[in-house]
């Protein structure tokens, strides 16, 4: 992390300054940890910016200004910031090693590369409404720079890789074109900063072995660099399975980088290093952690930091996390952070962007598309569109390819093509869609309106139709519980839910039957299942009784057939009889004073009594003849 001091240099010197004398000008730091730059062009192109900007200022503020009463901030103090990305950082966000809830995973990408780059710039601006700053940065534009990529562990041409973007991105040569800028890359990045109107430059890469540790440099009113390591040593921590304290501090702490190189941009300084004697350099304050008898230093320090610059008017634990006049960074950027935001202003043009279609369909695995962007208004001038995929159903890298899209309109142009790529998607699956955004324009508006790509499955699950297996069931009120099936047919792709709710007949849930309301899901494969409704048993005898079983598909897709089943409940108690006389008249209960029985049980006994007696009567005296006769034949024998 770098601090480049602030010093005039005649334009005739730079015209012999090379590149590579940039990093042949650094010393390192052992105190800090970090490579301290001293060149003299760098510095020159800051001293220049810095003049342009308090010339240009209405009211520029002194060095010291006062703090605001509010963290609220002028609309008119945005540092409107051009952030160029390396295509290899793209590459080092493509592969996944965390997912979410849905399996998504979490690295995609040209869009985990924009969340990055806005999660930097809201830490960034936190620490300024930390430290009361009347401005606040913003991206202006992101660009795809393609420039080489310096040696591994080659400190020189990590140098002379943020000098040559600083000079010839920005145009900041000061009369004097080097031969180095002068290659199709670096003229297209210049068009793209002066046309955006952008007040300063944000490089952005995966980190690479420096020779030197250097994961960031910052030049004082010029521009700053972040070397990520999320792709290396993130990416190790959680495929390691490192303590979770330790991936959280690491997620924290992510940002701190960028503050601490827009530090430099802004005149802020390491610990111990005052170099223009106006206290304008890190402290500390707070515990570093809970317990621990080391202090907290802020952003300008290296390691675990605040994220806020030093400033005797912000308290951790009772402690100013600075001194006025001796350690108190957040003067400066004070200062200097509304001057940065005064350097440049956006070309005006008076151009629109819109997509030409709403929704565009196409197959999946069917290769590359395009659809058509037009520009209306003022066609005058060359003017830059970024655009990003948005995920929705359809995610970058599995269905498709859309990366980080720039495309240019020439002078006069009015429509320009965007390619993607539909991919090949292994396995049964539905149809997917994802939409298209217009991110950012050099100049001009675009429009906030999306498009939508809906990508058809030519190989798409089949999830089939669920049925009830019976359309009637019954069942004794005592059997305690009716079980009914749900038959799966004409495919089991996928997962399939089914809604199922009883409904009232002649039973009623609560007295006759417990009612049920809920959701089933069959699982990927499964033919069948079962819902159990149970029924009460009671004391009484009320006859048969009947309730519903609805069934509704939920799952998109979901075919049904029957979808109702009524349900019998049978008594088990036996009803009592109806009873009555020989006449058929009712066996209700005789007159008290006649003194006759009355009829039901009471009758029926007393005719069965009468039938027993008058067999009897017949046996005997059937028995009484049969003796007489033999007593006959008897005596004839005599």
């Amino acid at each position: 992390m770098q601090n480049f001091k602030l010093k005039a240099l005649a334009a005739s010197t730079l015209a012999v300054t090379s590149v590579t004398a940039i990093a042949q000008t650094h010393e390192y730091s052992a105190r800090c940890g970090h490579d301290i730059l001293s060149n003299s062009l760098i510095k020159n192109i800051g001293k220049s910016r810095f003049d342009a900007a308090m010339l240009k200022k209405a009211a520029p503020l002194t060095d010291g200004a006062v703090r605001t009463a509010s963290a609220l901030f002028s609309s008119e103090n945005f540092v409107d910031v051009i952030v160029y990305v390396h295509p290899t950082y793209i590459d080092d966000l493509s592969e996944p090693f965390r997912f979410d809830q849905s399996n998504k995973p979490i690295e995609n990408g040209a869009q985990f590369m924009h969340n990055r780059v806005l999660e930097q710039f809201d830490k960034l601006n936190a620490a300024l409404a930390t430290n009361n700053v009347n401005a606040r940065y913003r991206v202006a534009y992101i660009h795809l720079l393609d420039v080489e990529l310096p040696e591994v562990g080659n400190t020189a041409a990590l140098y002379d890789e943020f000098g040559e973007i600083a000079q010839c991105t920005t145009g900041d040569w000061l009369d004097f074109a080097p031969e180095f800028c002068n290659t199709p890359v670096y003229q297209a990045a210049y068009a793209l900063y002066s046309q955006s109107g952008a007040d300063t430059f944000h490089y952005l890469r995966s980190v690479r072995d420096s020779g030197s540790n250097i994961v960031g440099l910052g030049g004082f009113f010029s521009g700053s660099a972040t070397y990520d390591d999320y792709a290396v040593s993130f990416k190790s921590m959680v495929t390691n399975g490192d303590d979770q304290w330790n991936i959280d501090k690491y997620l924290a702490q992510y940002g701190s980088i960028t503050i601490h190189e827009v530090g430099h941009v802004l005149g802020a300084n390491h610990p111990n290093e005052d170099f223009d004697g106006k206290g304008h350099q890190a402290h500390f304050c707070g515990e570093l952690s809970a317990g621990s008898n080391f202090k907290k230093q802020t952003v300008m320090a290296s390691g675990d930091t605040h994220l806020f610059f030093s400033d005797p008017a912000v308290e951790i634990q009772g402690e100013a996390c600075g001194i006025a006049g001796v350690a108190d960074n957040s003067d400066a950027v004070r200062t200097n952070a509304p001057l940065l935001a005064s350097v440049a202003d956006k070309v005006a043009v008076s151009s629109s962007f819109e997509f030409t279609q709403n929704t565009m369909v196409v197959d999946s695995g069917s290769g590359k598309h395009t659809f058509r962007i037009q520009r209306t208004g003022d066609l005058t001038q060359p003017i830059s569109l970024a655009l990003m995929a948005v995920d929705n159903t359809a995610w970058e890298l599995r269905d498709f390819n859309f990366g980080w899209q720039e495309v240019t309109f020439a002078a006069g142009e009015t429509y320009a093509d965007v390619p993607f790529t539909v991919l090949e998607r292994d396995g049964k699956h539905t149809d997917t869609q994802f939409a298209v955004k217009m991110m950012y324009a050099s100049a001009g508006d675009i429009s906030t309106e999306q498009m939508q790509v809906n990508i058809q499955s030519t190989n798409p699950p089949m999830i089939g139709s669920v049925s009830l297996a019976q359309s009637t069931y019954s069942v004794v009120e005592n059997a305690g519980t009716v079980i009914l099936t749900i038959n799966r047919s004409n495919g089991v792709d996928g997962e399939a839910e089914v809604s199922v709710k009883t409904r009232n007949q002649t039973a009623i849930a609560g007295s006759d039957y417990t009612a049920v309301d809920t959701q089933l899901t069959l699982a990927d494969g499964q033919e069948s299942a079962t819902v159990t409704v149970n029924v009460i048993n009671n004391s009484t005898s009320q006859g048969s009784r009947t309730f519903a079983v609805d069934i509704a598909p939920i799952t998109e897709g979901l075919t049904f057939g029957t979808t109702t089943a009524t349900v019998t409940i049978t008594d088990d108690e036996v009803p009592p009889s109806s009873g009555g006389g020989s006449d058929g008249s009712d066996g209700g209960t005789g007159g008290a004073d006649s003194g006759e029985s009355g009829g039901g049980s009471i009758g029926l006994f007393t005719t069965l009594f009468g039938l027993l007696l008058l067999f009897r009567r017949k046996f005997t005296n059937q028995f009484h003849n049969e003796r007489h006769k033999k007593n006959g034949r008897y005596r004839s024998a005599l």
